[in-house]
Parts: C-alpha cells; sequence; structure tokens
C-alpha cells in the first residue's frame, strides 16, 4: 500500500512539473466597451452586428446588437460586452449594417485598427462607418 502512494505521488509530482510555469486563465469578458458610431454612407442604415478579433485565439468573434437605424450623418453610442477579450489586445474592429433602402447585408470596407490596444472595461472606440 505504501509502495502504491509513492508512485501515486510521483506521478503527481512529475505530471504537474510539465505544466507550464505560470497561472494559466481562462478568457474573460470585456464589459461596457462603448463604440461610438458615426454614419458616413450617404444613406440610413441599420446597424445589426459588431466584428471583432480575437488576437489570441486567432478567429473573428460577433455580437448581435439590436437593430440600430441611423440616419446619414448621424452619431449612435451603443454599449456591448466583448465574450473572450477581457484584458487582451484586440485585433481590428468592424461593423455590420443593412441599407434601409435597398436592403441587402454588408459590412464597413473600413476597419478600426485596434492592434495593440487591450481590452479593458469602459473602453471607448469611435468608428467612422465607410462606404
Amino acid at each position: 500500500m505504501f509502495i502504491k502512494k509513492m508512485a501515486i505521488a510521483a506521478t503527481l509530482i512529475i505530471g504537474s512539473s510539465m505544466l507550464p510555469s505560470g497561472t494559466v486563465m481562462a478568457d474573460q469578458k470585456c464589459k461596457s466597451v462603448k463604440f461610438s458610431f458615426t454614419n458616413l454612407i450617404g444613406e440610413s442604415i441599420r446597424i445589426y452586428k459588431v466584428g471583432y478579433y480575437d488576437l489570441e485565439d486567432g478567429k473573428w468573434r460577433t455580437n448581435s446588437i439590436k437593430n440600430t437605424k441611423m440616419n446619414d450623418g448621424a452619431t449612435k453610442t451603443i454599449t456591448e460586452t466583448l465574450e473572450y477579450l477581457g484584458n487582451e489586445k484586440m485585433g481590428d474592429v468592424r461593423v455590420y449594417y443593412k441599407p434601409l433602402v435597398g436592403g441587402g447585408k454588408k459590412w464597413s470596407d473600413n476597419y478600426m485598427p485596434l492592434q495593440g490596444i487591450t481590452c479593458v472595461k469602459n473602453l471607448s472606440v469611435p468608428f467612422d462607418i465607410k462606404a
């Protein structure tokens, strides 16, 4: 019995020494990110989603938002919680919108370059929506 307990203890010690040093943290939410959108399309639009690039995980993520109507030239601020980005550096951001006349889904041709900006609570992101 004593030998079996020693073998289990040795396995635990060896196994734990193979883990990376430091604490591995799970992805956290980045709360209360304030997107300030300005519509420079030249027509009224409806914003329905915001996309952001998760640098750590190497993929685009999206947040569906309540359809928000914006007249040409209008500015609106939308507060969102971004999954998986708490205290992490962000990549680009894009906004998805629909023209009110003619329909069809589009995304902005311009991206907001946020490379290297850490996503923290109450981050403000100004964004000009251009055709």
